[in-house]
């Protein structure tokens, strides 16, 4: 499906904005894991870290997508 200069900028905004949170969710879980005390608590926050960080990886990933797309059909 082709998609028009529009459409691709709002998909590019909208992966844009999901990095900025899934980075804030990132640090939140790194945070609460340096606060607790608790071994499993540490534990299950930084597994939560990772996790966020895998969402950020693939919203980074789409961004970059659809930011090429643009470019191509903006060179057209």
């Amino acid at each position: 499906m082709k998609r028009t200069i529009r459409e691709l900028e709002k998909i590019a905004e909208v992966y844009a904005i999901a990095r900025r949170r899934e980075r804030r969710s990132i640090e939140f879980y790194r945070q609460a894991a340096a606060e607790v005390e608790g071994e499993a608590e540490k534990k299950l926050l930084s597994e939560l870290a990772d996790m966020e960080e895998a969402h950020f990886q693939q919203m980074q990933s789409w961004y970059d997508e659809a930011v090429a797309k643009l470019r191509k059909l903006r060179e057209r």
